[in-house]
């Protein structure tokens, strides 16, 4: 059986408990803190402002500065972000919400080298110290990315391993060694190399977005094979560990992606596009989020928008391999939309 819109009807029922509430984007400001000079500006006070300057909300950034201010309503012009963080010249800049009342900053905090700027005594760094990497492992590590480039993942594996077993909290090593499970289709190990991937690394949103995908590509070939319901419990477990991700990293385009792709499996259309021109917005030319948003708009027989998706791909990737394939799909859905 293959997936059909009834089919994604059918997973809906299992997965509509577990979806986010108010998925409409308004009211919502994300972004990350960054010092001119580079580095970590430490955690630091995000607030939002009207024009009068009376504060309408605040929230601490991460250890990677990154914040993200939900629940605000549907929000008017004239808002600003404000950070006034010891050691460095205040910030107010407008905030552009756009027609999605929502808003991507990234934000640079310039030191204050004045007579006033004294010592960054409130700074709070916690970022946890790099544990020390024995010269061996990052050696096996170093030829397991070279096999991995000559296309030899088993060798690259190998290798892994073998880091792993000099450095067994390797982070690096970890994803690195689920990326080449997954790329084999060896789900049970990718899941758990990325597993103890997170439980090193909590704070990452790395692991928690390969989780998502290794569910999501389980779902996928579940719903191919017509298990439905082993595709709804594979595409909720994907939604759980994609929304994690956005939670530690809100300007990840790809959790975006993946996370939209697996509501355009179960057929969870305004979420899903919702997302992926979120993606798009984060990662400028995202080409999977377009042919996704190619595939949902023909599914919905919305012809103009899914014609302009597809002119956009072929545009930004003129050398894409696909380009046959969706030189063909622009072709019928011209004929379906009857030009």
């Amino acid at each position: 059986m293959r997936w059909t819109r009834a089919a994604g009807m059918a997973v809906l029922a299992f997965l509509v408990s577990g979806a986010p509430r108010g998925w409409s984007q308004q009211g919502e400001v994300v972004g990350r803190v960054n010092l001119v000079t580079g580095g970590d500006p430490g955690v630091v006070v995000v607030q939002i402002e009207d024009l009068r300057g009376s504060p309408l909300a605040s929230v601490f950034t991460d250890e990677k500065g990154l914040f993200r201010i939900t629940g605000l309503g549907r929000l008017s012009d004239n808002l600003f972000l404000v950070i006034e963080h010891e050691g460095f010249v205040p910030v107010r800049e407008e905030i552009d919400l756009g027609l999605r009342q929502s808003a991507n900053m990234m934000i640079f905090l310039q030191p204050d080298t004045g007579p006033a700027a004294g010592e960054r005594a409130g700074v709070v760094d916690i970022r946890e110290l790099a544990a020390d990497i024995p010269d061996e492992a990052v050696e096996a590590y170093e030829r397991a990315l070279e096999a991995s480039g000559d296309g030899r993942p088993e060798d690259a594996i190998e290798h892994l391993n073998a880091a792993l077993e000099r450095a067994p909290d390797y982070y690096d090593a970890r994803i690195k060694l689920g990326a080449e499970q997954l790329a084999l289709d060896r789900f049970r190990e990718a899941e758990a190399a990325f597993a103890r991937a997170y439980d090193l690394r909590p704070d990452g949103e790395l692991a928690p977005l390969n989780l998502g995908v290794v569910h999501y590509r389980e779902g996928d070939l579940s719903a191919a094979g017509g298990r439905l319901e082993d595709a709804a419990a594979s595409f909720q477990r994907a939604i759980d560990f994609l929304q994690e991700a956005i939670r530690l990293n809100p300007l990840s385009g790809d959790a975006h992606f993946y996370l939209g792709a697996t509501l355009y499996k179960a057929g969870i259309y305004d979420a899903a596009e919702e997302l992926l021109h979120r993606a798009l917005n984060l990662a400028e030319g995202h080409a999977q989020a377009r042919l996704t948003l190619v595939n949902l708009y023909a599914r919905q027989s919305r012809f103009d928008d899914a014609l302009e998706q597809a002119e956009a791909f072929l545009e930004e990737n003129p050398d894409s391999p696909q380009r046959a394939a969706i030189e063909r799909a622009r072709s019928q859905i011209e004929a379906a939309s009857g030009r």
